[in-house]
């Protein structure tokens, strides 16, 4: 992927501002778990974030590459999570893995700044349920196949689901003397690279793991004609104003409690789990979606 963050360099010059009107100390990093699917760091104040790294994208990286990024995660230990942030963005890694510990950082800093208190002075609005705003004429397209999908059948006409992996891998295959299916035949499932699941849906929800790989961009450019562009997914915990300057107009995502590090899933069945037990869910919107 390219070397691009000037997304997330303007995401953390906007938490710097939030910081400074609200007289917050910068932390400093104290503990970097990296995860299977999921990177988690600790913040000196206690505040927790995590984002996905993409295990089927990372993989490819060789031993040399991981242990510069380690020596680095080890040199800003008890520093500035500033400093740490710069010293990433100035290494010679370009991966989707250095996305990730830059996206966790993030979420870290943003914590503090998802009090419930704070949001309508935004002009924002605090969504009393995740998905009230669907209606049953709604055709919806997600973007990364997962638990969602359990939370929106049968309140909308259609779904359409995208995903980087192939389909058998998503929803197993049924094959018939006569036919071969692909999962629940009421859920349609596409390439990540074709247009038409955005073509007519009515609602697009994008799971926060794209702004990892930098996919969410073209895809919100794809979704131009949608009522409702959501981002969702314990990756989206960065502040909302992030997000609704990208294009999003609605967020479902978790406020993570203070846990300890040695508790953080390693496996990706235990995360729903854990999310669970260490988190609280918010769902927000700029604009009233009911």
């Amino acid at each position: 992927m390219s070397k691009d963050y000037s997304d997330l360099i303007g995401a953390l010059d906007l938490i710097k501002d939030r910081y400074v009107e609200q007289k917050i100390t910068i932390p400093n990093l104290e503990k970097f778990l990296i995860g299977n699917h999921f990177n988690y760091i600790c913040l000196d104040n206690n505040k927790k974030g995590m984002a996905y790294n993409f295990p089927e994208m990372s993989c490819h990286l060789d031993e040399e590459s991981m242990e510069e990024l380690y020596k680095i995660i080890q040199e800003c230990i008890g520093l500035s999570i500033l400093h740490f942030f710069n010293k990433l963005i100035l290494s010679n890694s370009d991966s989707v893995m250095l996305r990730s510990f830059l996206l966790a950082s993030l979420n870290a800093l943003s914590n503090c700044l998802l009090d419930s208190e704070n949001i309508p002075k935004k002009g924002f609005f605090i969504e009393e349920n995740e998905f009230d705003f669907l209606n049953k004429e709604d055709v919806v397209t997600v973007v990364g196949y997962g638990g969602i999908i359990d939370k929106i059948m049968g309140k909308c006409k259609e779904i359409n689901v995208t995903d980087l992996r192939p389909k058998w891998a998503l929803s197993g295959v049924t094959i018939n003397k006569d036919s071969i299916n692909y999962g629940n035949e009421s859920i349609n499932i596409y390439s990540e690279q074709s247009s038409k699941p955005y073509e007519k849906a009515d609602v697009v929800l994008i799971t926060g793991a794209t702004i990892v790989n930098q996919t969410y961009l073209d895809i919100i450019k794809k979704s131009r004609n949608a009522r409702v562009i959501g981002c969702y997914g314990p990756s989206a915990q960065i502040m909302p104003e992030f997000l609704f300057q990208q294009g999003f107009n609605y967020i479902s995502s978790i406020k993570l409690f203070d846990f300890k590090m040695a508790e953080a899933p390693m496996n990706p069945d235990e995360i729903r789990y854990f999310l669970k037990n260490n988190s609280k869910p918010y769902y927000i919107s700029n604009k009233k979606l009911v």
